[in-house]
């Protein structure tokens, strides 16, 4: 434990203000699985320097909602990435991982796709730019019961935002679509990751 704390504290060190491009070869040496806890962090202490103003819309079985806001808290806007970490003692063995490289032998994409069709999060795929810098994080989950059945997916992409979508069934209620978008908003300065 005390090394995972570490590793996360130098982790948080060596990003500082920075965008959060994490070494994810140096990760996956260290740890089983893609750390989603380490990356929300970073992101949201990256973000929180940056000059953003946020469109979030909300969109419950076709009922839609806009709202400019200045002020977020990135960190709850992105807990549902860190809800779905699978970088955990509990989960080690139960995701396969693949890497994706281009002909020049540059990270394109980590995939991890669970073993088990009853673990909730099914798919985590992390995609790469041209740097190496995460350019796309892909969740797709599922839940299901006697009651409930859930099917959930949800990008994010830095300097740009989310979407989060969200199909449940449930026994004797029906069905409920619901999708989440937040936007980032360019603000006085010029985009952080220029």
């Amino acid at each position: 434990m005390r090394l995972y704390i570490l590793l996360i504290v130098m982790l948080s060190i060596a990003i500082g203000c920075k965008r959060s491009s994490i070494n994810l070869e140096e990760q996956a040496q260290k740890v089983e699985y893609f750390d989603l806890v380490a990356f929300v962090e970073a992101e949201a202490t990256r973000l929180n320097d940056a000059d953003y103003r946020f469109r979030k819309t909300v969109n419950i079985n076709g009922e839609e909602e806009v709202q400019d806001i200045a002020t977020i808290s990135i960190a709850d806007e992105l807990a549902f990435l860190k809800s779905n970490n699978i970088n955990r003692p509990a989960m080690v063995g139960r995701y396969k991982v693949d890497s994706i490289r281009n002909e020049q032998g540059q990270l394109q994409s980590i995939s991890h796709n669970a073993l088990d069709e009853k673990l909730a999060l099914q798919s985590l795929v992390i995609e790469f730019d041209e740097a190496e810098e995460i350019a796309q994080i892909e969740l797709q989950s599922q839940t299901s019961s006697r009651l409930l059945k859930t099917f959930s997916k949800a990008t994010y992409q830095p300097d740009q935002g989310y979407q989060l979508s969200n199909q449940q069934r449930i026994t004797f209620f029906g069905e409920q679509d619901m999708r989440i978008e937040l936007e980032y908003l360019v603000g006085e300065s010029e985009r952080v990751r220029k």
